[in-house]
């Protein structure tokens, strides 16, 4: 093999592999929360193992845009769409409109909660100022820390777990989400 392919090759593991541990151990985005705004949360349910189609589902508290705790626990009784996404996620926004219209049509008998991975955002500020810019009403929870996206497995966004009304996880989905596909997950 030519010794330039190989170097190549060399030093675009060392950069994936300087990357996953940046991203992984050195608490990247820590700079971007403002904690006086947002405190981080109460808990995050440490019980639960491998989180599944079928298991149930982790609890957490936390606090949504408004400064309010959120206890997954508390929606029990109806069914949960719980989507992980971040502003600056193209698949994300696209499907956004979407989950709005699907909030508006079902929110009296489907919970949504949409987790904003707020570690990996520039600032809170720039949250709040892309929901008010596209008008979107569905509660949205600040996971911070990135403990509720570890919590829940998330290796991509939009990463959208379906739970029923007694707690348990009925489908994972990974990618945007339509209408259609809310509709047919949900049931």
């Amino acid at each position: 093999m030519n010794k330039k392919i190989v170097i190549i090759i060399i030093l675009t593991l060392v950069v994936l592999v300087s990357m996953i541990f940046i991203l992984n151990y050195a608490g990247i985005g820590e700079k971007t929360t403002n904690k006086d705004l947002y405190p981080t949360i109460v808990e995050v349910d440490k019980t639960s193992s491998f989180l599944e189609e079928g298991s149930k589902a982790a609890d957490f508290t936390w606090k949504n845009v408004d400064g309010n705790n959120i206890k997954l626990s508390d929606f029990e009784g109806k069914p949960v769409i719980l989507n992980f996404w971040a502003s600056w996620c193209s698949p994300c926004k696209s499907e956004m409109p979407d989950i709005e219209a699907y909030y508006n049509m079902n929110k009296e008998e489907v919970n949504i909660l949409a987790i904003n991975l707020t570690v990996s955002e520039k600032s809170v500020e720039e949250i709040a100022r892309f929901l008010q810019a596209n008008k979107y009403t569905f509660p949205v929870i600040l996971d911070d820390k990135g403990l509720v996206a570890q919590k829940y497995f998330v290796r991509s966004i939009p990463t959208t777990y379906f739970i029923d009304a007694n707690g348990v996880i009925k489908k994972i989905y990974t990618g945007p989400l339509t209408i259609e596909q809310m509709e047919a997950y949900i049931k």
